[in-house]
């Protein structure tokens, strides 16, 4: 009996992409330019991880991911969770891809279905659509997604979500979130649910946050240094990371005392001191 082969589908596609670009230079761009960049971005590499699990959909497509790339994950203070029914997961950003498919393998192991409102990092893998609320993949209009976003929260599904929006940046130093926007303290607030912060360890190369400082010199708006995001995924192969969980918060704690802008912001403060004391505990262990 034939059997037929599967077609190898390409979820990056760089040549496709710039050829339908409004931008006459990036529809012009020369060929050898066009090869650098994927490379750059390692589209042979991140397709072929995706084709090697095409037929898994959704969180078994997750963890067929992690699996493949060898990560260990280990989760800390999970237990205090129990009794916390509807979450907001919400956590720092350190990596841009494995600390994403690792929050979601966690809550998921921890508490059943999760989704997460249009995260940059699966918009264009169709095995994550699942995962995935609020995208405008099929050409709906912003009061349709609204209304999916709307409908997400007030479900029973647990919620994850990076409130920075974009991946931590280095600040003095220190390898930090930018700010955190204030809708999840607003979603909290308006649907019942509980918000867990979430501290996720990690951190990218050198030349991501080098090319990062670079581009703010020469002020380029364009966030250039996530074309390094897939690469900087491929070399966590092998790797750990942490996820401390800390204390679920009621939203009745968002009370009117502080802006829902100022809020966010506190419980961003919560998520480093949950990393710090982690940090400490783990210097002490090791001595």
């Amino acid at each position: 009996m034939e059997t037929k082969t599967k077609e190898f589908q390409k979820v990056v596609d760089l040549e496709k992409w710039l050829k339908g670009s409004n931008n006459k230079l990036f529809r012009n761009m020369p060929g050898f330019v066009v090869n650098r960049f994927k490379k750059m971005i390692c589209e042979k590499e991140i397709n072929k991880l995706h084709n090697d699990n095409i037929d898994k959909i959704g969180i078994d497509y997750v963890n067929a991911i992690l699996k493949d790339l060898d990560i260990t994950i280990r989760m800390h203070n999970e237990k205090g969770l129990e009794h916390a029914e509807r979450c907001i997961f919400v956590a720092n950003h350190p990596l841009g891809g494995i600390d994403a498919l690792s929050f979601l393998h966690c809550i998921n192991q921890l508490k059943g279905k999760v989704v997460s409102p249009s995260n940059q990092f699966f918009n264009y893998d169709p095995n994550l659509a699942p995962l995935i609320v609020g995208v405008n993949v099929f050409g709906c209009s912003s009061r349709d997604q609204t209304r999916v976003i709307n409908n997400a929260f007030l479900s029973d599904a647990q919620i994850m979500i990076f409130p920075a929006g974009l991946v931590s940046r280095k600040i003095n130093g220190e390898i930090r979130d930018l700010e955190w926007h204030k809708s999840f303290v607003s979603k909290a607030t308006q649907t019942q649910r509980y918000v867990v912060p979430t501290f996720i360890t990690g951190v990218n190369t050198s030349k991501f946050y080098r090319i990062s400082r670079i581009r703010k010199f020469f002020r380029i708006k364009m966030p250039v240094e996530i074309l390094c995001l897939p690469r900087e995924m491929l070399n966590k192969k092998g790797s750990s990371i942490d996820l401390v969980f800390g204390d679920p918060i009621a939203c009745g704690y968002f009370d009117a005392s502080r802006r829902p802008h100022d809020w966010a912001q506190h419980v961003r403060t919560m998520v480093y001191d949950l990393g710090k004391n982690f940090k400490a505990i783990h210097a002490q262990i090791s001595n």
